[in-house]
């Protein structure tokens, strides 16, 4: 499921891979780049806690958090409720992205 909502988020919030943001660096193990879209689960995919399960209908899925967009536009504080930069889990991402 994780590979899943990752590609559905990026979709909703880059359907024709258009939207650029300041380049902001892959982490490992993908690293060696550095990336002008806004690919939202792209800062967390390689994080072993970047997933977190929601159970709907006796069946338990595992979606992957994501990246918000306060954290690829550098804003600080972040815009986002509660001053996020990722979601649901808020402590995953606690700074924008470094410049690449």
């Amino acid at each position: 499921m994780s590979s899943v909502s990752h590609e559905v988020v990026e979709w909703l919030n880059d359907p024709f891979d258009s939207n650029t943001v300041p380049p902001w660096p892959f982490p490992a193990p993908q690293g060696g780049g550095c990336s002008p879209l806004l690919e939202t689960g792209g800062p967390l995919e390689a994080r072993s806690d970047d997933l977190f399960p929601v159970t709907l209908h006796g069946f338990t899925y595992h979606p992957q958090n994501e990246a918000l967009l306060p954290g690829f536009a550098r804003q600080v504080p972040s815009s986002a409720f509660e001053s996020a930069y990722s979601f649901p889990n808020t402590s995953l991402l606690t700074s924008p992205a470094p410049v690449c």
